[in-house]
């Protein structure tokens, strides 16, 4: 056990002495016995200590050789230098030491030293919880005056939790109030026991009766940590005796990891297999190579030049610059004195706009030089980019300061400067250019604003977390990737224009971030996806454990949407269009947190950013000549009753003729919205098999060897 050995001090202590780079072992003169040693606080301790498999970080233990003279402790600490005074932080970002122990709590996704590995930030920010906040009924952390403050904080309608006997019922907010220990007032002022009022989850915990409300609220409540970000997730309905959260927990999707579309995280196989032949898929499906970036690069966004030569990636150094077309070409770093999130090319590839969330500006980089020749002061946390489609703006949204920032693309200048909603994230703009999208990631919602006067037009709520933004062409729609982290609620909301409702749901995979879509028409849509969903931080939470190297691209065949909008002018429930109806392809990248993607102008490779493995995805065609997949070709074995089968055939056909040879075995047809095929009644709702989409069949006998397109 180590022990403190001279000059006695406070453990604990909230600020580092960094002392100057003398080199191991070079230490100025000092009145340490033989065998000691002066360590980062000028404190004698046995020179053994260092690298001796236990961290000496001054806060969890009195001896501190955790600085870059005693290189950070010969890594018992497990943190690592990245250059001259440069460390890699808690998510793996490449960030100035000086940071470390700065008075402030470093807590972001710009520098983080809120783990065990810096001290939390060297007793700047509390074990657990930064500065400030408090551990709430659930251990989340949540600011102290928000206790008592005339808001219920009952951890349902907000995420924070103080209703309980520790915090004497969020201090009467929630009109409770005790009356002896373990009672309470109910409304008629009797003293009750405090059952009363609470049920037991799947995991045996006491939750308020009202939590039952969440059952079937189409959001999985399974008890998952979230490090606070979702209240619902701190109890757990998903079991048997609450019907799964009433099935919110059950995710329909292929479990076949042979298939073409295997969806890790299903629970429920749904029969949406779809399998690779000898043909070639008709679009971008192969992961080609992923691209190694230098330690601690960190990508986070990347933008391609319209000439599709060149790719700029946003790293937490600088930006990478990339060359698509040039063999044996070298990276070349752009450095940017701070984190680049995203980025975005002018129309004619002059320049590319790097959103600098550390700076809160916007750096203009002239392609021909990759020289930067401009920073616009946009605001804190600048962090996606994005560029009209007429070229002459670029738009920037600044996550910690609810705005977006609209700058002249010809002289660099700020034109105005839009509040918005909560921590603004994905933007874009119409295809016409006459809307700009905001997606506000804590609203919930996503903002239409009017480029002819920058006010706002609708505001559209589009459930958890929205994060994407991609404007189909002809303006008819626009998607939103909502990020659930619970991998139920992973979906895309699709949202007409002409009266801004949300229409229907596309099923993603885990952890949504952005969407690009490939074809004149948007045949075909990409979703690079964190793979992450359960949490943030993939190497510092347990239940991201299993979650390394889990980031994939979803594949989307683009659904008729026209024919949702027409059935659905008045929308009760909106449609839910899972993988058995749209999705062609889950590519696993092989990378970690994938983030930002983009396409190449000619429609030929999509690119992803994954930033905790430090790669770049390719995926692209395969070396044989691009052809449509023959999926006619493929025999099915239905079982008596209901079965699910997916329609691949080359042209749409009417039911009645794709049915045809088992058309006496039929009992049902139908699709996902209910529209039917009764042969036995002469009555055909379906109207025609589309190709790509799913339909479910009951059938009165088994049925071998069937295939959908012999007719």
């Amino acid at each position: 056990m180590k022990f403190l050995i001279s000059k006695s001090r406070i453990l604990y202590l909230s600020i580092f002495i960094l002392l100057p780079s003398l080199g191991f072992g070079q230490q100025i003169e000092s009145s340490c016995d033989d065998d000691l040693i002066l360590d980062c606080y000028d404190n004698c301790y046995p020179i053994n200590w260092i690298g001796d498999g236990v961290c000496d970080n001054g806060f969890n233990v009195p001896s501190n050789f955790m600085c870059e003279e005693f290189n950070w402790d010969e890594n018992d600490c497990g943190i690592s230098s990245c250059g001259e005074g440069l460390v890699l932080d808690c998510d793996s970002n490449c960030v100035s030491i000086s940071n470390l122990s700065d008075g402030n709590c470093n807590y972001n996704d710009g520098i983080n030293f809120s783990c065990s590995n810096f001290g939390y930030d060297g007793g700047d920010c509390q074990e657990g919880c930064d500065g400030g906040l408090i551990p709430d009924c659930f251990d989340n952390c949540y600011p102290v005056e928000w206790i008592g403050d005339g808001v219920c904080d009952n951890g349902y309608e907000v995420p924070s939790h103080f209703w309980c006997e520790e915090f004497n019922w969020d201090d009467s907010d929630c009109g409770v109030s005790s009356c002896g220990e373990g009672l309470v007032l109910d409304s008629d002022s009797n003293c009750v026991v405090i059952e009363n009022f609470f049920t037991q989850d799947c995991n045996g915990s006491n939750i308020p009766i009202s939590f039952l409300d969440a059952l079937n609220n189409w959001h999985c409540n399974d008890g998952v940590f979230t490090m606070g970000y979702v209240a619902s997730n701190t109890f757990n309905l998903n079991c048997e005796e609450f019907n799964y959260d009433g099935g919110d927990c059950n995710i329909p999707a292929c479990m076949d990891p042979s298939a073409l579309n295997y969806y890790e995280h299903a629970n429920m196989d749904d029969g949406s297999c779809i399998y690779q032949n000898e043909d070639v898929l008709d679009y971008p499906s192969v992961l080609i190579d992923n691209i190694e970036l230098p330690q601690g690069s960190s990508p986070k966004g990347l933008c391609v030049l319209p000439q599709g030569d060149r790719i700029y990636a946003g790293t937490s150094t600088g930006v990478v610059v990339l060359s698509i077309s040039e063999e044996n070409y070298s990276p070349v770093l752009i450095p940017t004195n701070g984190l680049i999130y995203s980025c975005s090319s002018s129309i004619d590839g002059s320049y590319v706009f790097a959103a600098n969330w550390t700076q809160g500006k916007v750096d203009v980089i002239e392609t021909s030089t990759n020289t930067i020749i401009y920073s616009i002061s946009s605001g804190p946390g600048t962090l996606k980019m994005k560029t009209s489609n007429n070229g002459q703006w670029v738009a920037a949204s600044n996550h910690n300061d609810n705005s977006v920032s609209i700058i002249n693309t010809e002289n660099f200048e700020l034109i105005t400067q839009i509040s918005v909603g909560e921590t603004p994230r994905n933007i874009d703009f119409s295809d016409n250019d006459e809307f700009l999208y905001v997606a506000n990631w804590t609203s919930g919602t996503l903002g239409v604003y009017s480029t002819s006067s920058w006010n706002l037009v609708a505001e559209v709520d589009v459930d958890y977390w929205p994060q994407a933004v991609c404007a189909l062409p002809g303006d008819d729609y626009v998607l939103v990737g909502n990020f659930g982290f619970d991998l139920s609620y992973d979906h895309i909301s699709v949202i007409r224009t002409s009266d801004w409702q949300v229409i229907a749901r596309l099923q993603t995979g885990a952890g949504p971030e952005d969407i690009g879509f490939l074809g004149e028409n948007s045949e075909y849509l990409y979703v690079s996806n964190w793979g992450n969903a359960c949490c943030f931080y993939t190497t510092e939470d347990l239940c991201c454990t299993s979650e390394v190297d889990k980031g994939t691209l979803t594949i989307i065949a683009t659904p008729n949407f026209d024919s949702i909008a027409t059935t659905q002018n008045i929308i009760d429930e909106i449609p839910y269009i899972p993988y058995i109806q749209s999705t062609l392809k889950t590519v696993h990248l092989e990378g970690e947190y994938s983030f930002g993607l983009d396409v190449n102008p000619d429609f030929s490779e999509v690119y992803v950013a994954n930033k905790v493995s430090n790669t770049i995805s390719i995926v692209g065609f395969d070396d044989s000549d691009s052809q449509i997949v023959d999926c006619y070709n493929f025999s099915v074995n239905l079982n008596e009753g209901w079965s699910m089968i997916g329609y691949g055939c080359e042209n749409n056909v009417d039911a009645e003729i794709a049915f045809s040879p088992i058309v006496e075995n039929i009992i049902i047809a139908k699709d996902g919205y209910g529209n039917a095929y009764l042969p036995q009644w002469n009555f055909n709702g379906l109207g025609s098999l589309n190709r790509g989409y799913g339909y479910q069949i009951k059938i009165a006998d088994s049925i071998e060897n069937y295939n959908i397109c012999n007719h």
